[in-house]
């Protein structure tokens, strides 16, 4: 959630217990009362959302509006543009249980990594293989339709590709993963299915 159009925290919504706990960066930047008015939306509008969307089993409270809580605990964050990618890591390991170094054990140097694993994560989720079927579409005679021999070219390029950039790890995850591929194969295939299906017999 971003705040001012300028602060990003993480949000922790338990519907359990109707509570959110904000994981704030840093919490200098603004008193309780100013994080009350932020929340305000979101805690009278969420117990509705619960009730309308929601089987009936699962409804342990009324219609009251939600509290929220602001752990001080964490790795405060007083550099420029970092709370962004710091909420981002705060999410992702109190989703995971709060795995080593925790989010009270992160530093300068450990956010410095992140923010370039996640500029690398977003490269070569939404970028790179949008370039390389682009590549493949050329390299085909502007067809989008490939073979299943260039499809596996085409991907082997790709890895290719990647396993000559540099790898930046950050706390916990690597950039070595092959998802990308996958999609990449499986949205082609999509694509061949349905061309052939658009096909006269």
């Amino acid at each position: 959630m971003i705040w001012n159009n300028k602060h990003w925290v993480g949000l922790a919504i338990n519907i359990n217990l109707g509570v959110i706990e904000v994981l704030d960066p840093n919490l200098d930047l603004n008193a309780s009362k100013k994080v009350e008015e932020y929340l305000q939306p979101l805690l009278n509008m969420l117990p509705y959302i619960v009730h309308k969307h929601c089987v009936s089993a699962t409804q342990t409270k009324v219609l009251k509006p939600y509290t929220w809580t602001r752990p001080y605990h964490l790795y405060h964050n007083k550099r420029s543009s970092d709370c962004g990618p710091v909420a981002v890591k705060f999410m992702e390991m109190h989703a995971s249980g709060d795995p080593a170094p925790h989010m009270s054990g992160l530093d300068d140097n450990l956010v410095d990594q992140l923010r370039k694993q996640y500029a690398l994560d977003i490269y070569q989720e939404l970028v790179f293989w949008s370039i390389l079927e682009h590549m493949g579409h050329e390299e085909h005679g502007g067809t989008w339709h490939m073979e299943a021999a260039q499809l596996d070219t085409q991907r082997k390029k790709g890895e290719a590709i990647l396993k000559t950039s540099s790898t930046v790890h950050s706390t916990n995850r690597s950039s070595s993963s092959t998802r990308p591929a996958k999609l990449q194969l499986d949205r082609a295939g999509s694509q061949s299915q349905t061309r052939k299906m658009l096909l006269p017999p």
